[in-house]
């Protein structure tokens, strides 16, 4: 018996010797060499969910983006609320951006259009609906037009932009930043600029982003007559109105319009 023990001892550890080399063979979890493919060194750069190559790009069809090559629909979207854009990088590393307009407000960087990438401070519209001097029931009854129509745009406070004989327009509006139409224009930087009478676009687009004629008309206000403060429709009494195509006389206080007229409103966010 004690011949054969030195027999047994060699053919154990024969068996023994591979299965170990095994199992220091394989990675494991925390294996940092390990690729997302579970296999070291398989991952190779430019390919679809590998790395990029170290200029900033990836092989064709692929985007390089936050490190890793991936295709065009898979990115993330950033800018403001209403439009979405794709983000990718060049091969000179800079990167890009193409927006889709889905008809809500949006951001960019062409002229007139905004240049933040974020929610714009301020959003003006032109109601879809239409009121004689009467029918505003004065400023009060002018802000809260604008803000039923405005709530399904933005959960905030809503003002008309009207003044009467005794309410200027700066008086009633705070504007602490950019304001954008519905159709995702740049009207005005600020709010010197907004009450200037000249816009950087037309704030002629409704609460649904639509497009108002262009021969149609929006009380401004006097300081004259404003239809008794915005509570007479009689032909006899005058209101003063805007053209809400025009970016040049959009805010036009010279242009008087009998009481019983029907212009709309410009709304504007607080």
């Amino acid at each position: 018996m004690p011949a054969v023990r030195p027999f047994v001892r060699l053919v154990l550890l024969g068996l023994l010797t591979p299965l170990a080399a095994c199992f220091e063979d394989t990675p494991t979890d925390d294996d940092p060499a390990q690729t997302a493919s579970g296999t070291a060194g398989t991952c190779e750069q430019g390919l679809l969910g590998c790395s990029c190559f170290p200029n900033g790009t990836c092989s064709a069809d692929y985007v390089c983006f936050a490190g890793e090559c991936r295709i065009p629909e898979d990115t993330t979207t950033t800018g403001p609320v209403g439009s979405t854009t794709a983000e990718s990088t060049t091969g000179d590393g800079s990167t890009t951006h193409s927006s889709v307009d889905d008809g809500s407000t949006g951001a960019s960087t062409g002229e007139g259009e905004s240049t933040t990438g974020a929610e714009p401070a301020h959003i003006l519209f032109t109601t879809s609906t239409q009121h004689t001097g009467a029918q505003l029931a004065g400023l009060d009854g002018a802000d809260l037009i604008c803000t039923d129509l405005g709530k399904g745009i933005r959960d905030t406070t809503w003002v008309a932009v009207l003044r009467d004989a005794v309410t200027s327009f700066d008086a009633r509006i705070t504007i602490t930043g950019e304001v954008v139409n519905t159709n995702g224009d740049l009207l005005a930087n600020d709010e010197a600029q907004l009450l200037s009478g000249t816009l950087l676009a037309r704030p002629g687009y409704d609460e649904s982003g639509l497009a108002v004629p262009e021969q149609d008309l929006v009380w401004t206000g006097s300081t004259v007559d404003n239809c008794v403060g915005w509570s007479v429709d009689d032909p006899a009494f005058y209101g003063t109105v805007g053209l809400p195509m025009d970016p040049m006389r959009w805010l036009d206080t010279e242009v008087p319009l009998p009481c019983s007229g029907q212009p709309r409103l410009y709304c504007v966010s607080q």
